[in-house]
């Protein structure tokens, strides 16, 4: 996966002579910024930008872009999966093998782990670059019980790798975001969120065809949208 890396550089320098017997004295200072950045045309990223096509601003301070560059970084990937049970039937099917593209489309250099929830969280796989253990957690999963979103993704947040290292710490959510039975309220987790540094991706599933039959519409969740937006 490529992503354009933004560098925000801001320089300081002072310069001080005593005197005229005594060489000149530097000093100087550099801050150097770099922020992640996705440009989507629909399903399509968007290559080619300059730094003229980027704004960055700081409380509302416009800052100076050094440089943009697209960088290929390996990924640090927490996939979160709802088997509650209004995912029962063929919309868990449908997810489970979406995942199993998602896994075999990692590169070697990428690590993976999996964690499902219903009202319990279970850590299924643990950090690793072996994609067999993630397929075979995949394999016979069923949909049951309520559902615990909030829960599942503070305790995935806090699984966060300490040090990353090179590479990109991303969280990918799989849910119909329909929250029954967390003990976490949804500020709880933006706000770990917020904390975490973690890229949040959510993949939501709609019952559409819930929709006319019972005379309601249903809506995609206001705090799911919420959760993507403070993730990046």
């Amino acid at each position: 996966m490529t992503r354009p890396l933004i560098a925000v550089i801001a320089a300081a320098m002072s310069i001080a002579v005593p005197g005229a017997e005594q060489q000149p004295t530097f000093r100087a200072a550099v801050d150097v910024v770099r922020i992640d950045a996705s440009v989507m045309n629909g399903l399509n990223p968007v290559a080619g930008l300059t730094a003229t096509n980027f704004v960055v601003t700081d409380n509302g301070v416009p800052q100076t872009l050094d440089s943009v560059s697209l960088d290929t970084v390996p990924l640090n990937l927490m996939m979160v999966l709802d088997t509650s049970g209004s995912l029962a039937g063929e919309r868990l099917a449908h997810l489970i093998d979406a995942m199993n593209g998602l896994v075999k489309s990692l590169r070697p250099e990428d690590t993976a782990a999996l964690m499902t929830f219903s009202e319990p969280v279970r850590l299924a796989v643990k950090p690793t670059r072996d994609r067999q253990p993630l397929l075979e957690a995949l394999t016979g999963l069923k949909a049951d019980g309520a559902t615990s979103v909030n829960d599942a993704v503070f305790l995935a947040l806090q699984l966060r790798p300490a040090d990353a290292g090179e590479s990109r710490p991303v969280l990918l959510l799989f849910s119909d975001g329909r929250d029954t039975s967390s003990w976490l309220r949804n500020d709880d987790v933006i706000e770990a969120t917020k904390r975490s540094g973690m890229l949040v991706h959510v993949v939501e599933l709609v019952a559409e065809e819930w929709m006319g039959q019972r005379g309601v519409e249903i809506r995609p969740s206001v705090f799911l949208g919420e959760l993507a937006d403070t993730g990046g």
